[in-house]
């Protein structure tokens, strides 16, 4: 077998290294002869201090989760103060009376006329919000929608929050969303219909 040694100088003055081509064995060999040692794996103390590191970087990072539920949350609520507040604006630009329904997951707004859905004003499309299908707000859940003992909020033609049977409100409607633990309810004053937030 011929073996290939090539020698280069080397400027520190030690001994010259030979650069060997051989197969892998005669290469593993020779290493062991100049006592190079194996590369070891991670010891325990070393595994256990990233485990801590990974820990409390996890920590750190969950509260960040509850502060995107609230701003989910926030925004859903939002939508619908802002559709609420739509659903009075053309009730008295249409001088016809309009109604909000709180149904399940969902709401819509309709005229009473004839129940067609009002158009919204940014898809132009029928004015209904599906929270168990609509991919921004998937996951918040509405509960205890009560306007006058229904779940329609309604406003007649000058503008006055009614119950759904077409009753005024005598005290304020609400309704309430929840989303991971955090939740709002959204307040319609009697009289004016005035919406906020809490």
């Amino acid at each position: 077998m011929n073996i290939q040694r090539v020698k280069k100088k080397n400027p520190a003055g030690l001994t010259p290294v030979p650069f060997i081509y051989l197969n892998s064995f005669r290469i593993v060999k020779y290493l062991k002869r100049l006592n190079v040692k194996k590369v070891r794996g991670l010891t325990i103390i070393e595994l256990i201090m990233v485990i801590i590191i990974i820990g409390i970087l996890a920590v750190l990072a969950l509260p960040r989760f509850d502060s995107f539920y609230e701003i989910k949350l926030n925004g859903a609520v939002k939508k619908v103060i802002s559709d609420i507040r739509y659903a009075q604006q053309i009730a008295i630009s249409h001088h016809t009376d309009y109604r909000v329904n709180f149904s399940g997951n969902s709401y819509n707004v309709r005229r009473v006329s004839d129940g067609a859905y009002a158009i919204s004003p940014f898809t132009r499309g029928d004015l209904t919000i599906n929270f168990n299908t609509d991919q921004q707000y998937k996951g918040i859940t509405i509960s205890g929608p009560n306007f006058a003992g229904t779940t329609d909020l309604r406003f007649n033609w000058l503008g006055n929050p009614q119950g759904g049977t077409g009753g005024n409100l005598t005290i304020a409607g609400q309704v309430t969303f929840s989303y991971q633990g955090n939740s709002l309810t959204i307040y319609v004053e009697p009289g004016t219909g005035r919406v906020s937030a809490q």
